[in-house]
């Protein structure tokens, strides 16, 4: 359910509808916290990054990568190929 949610959040912010992206993130984000699953959390923040830069808050961005970044490493998990 959150790799849909974050699809569809992924479809709303290439169309520029960043607060309809950003409501299925936060639902996604929810969902992954009650799996308690970094696994599942990874990909949404990684997804409300590419959103804050697509709304020009570059610095949220950078910071967001950076928890990504920390997640995946600590998960030994590569990092996909962005959108």
């Amino acid at each position: 359910m959150t790799q849909a949610l974050g699809e569809l959040a992924r479809l709303a912010r290439l169309q520029r509808e960043h607060e309809l992206a950003h409501s299925f993130l936060k639902e996604s984000f929810e969902l992954a916290t009650q799996m308690d699953s970094k696994r599942a959390a990874a990909p949404v923040l990684q997804q409300l990054a590419y959103l804050a830069n697509a709304q020009n808050q570059h610095d949220r961005a950078a910071r967001l990568l950076g928890k990504v970044d920390a997640l995946r490493e600590e998960m030994g998990s590569p990092v996909p190929a962005c959108d």
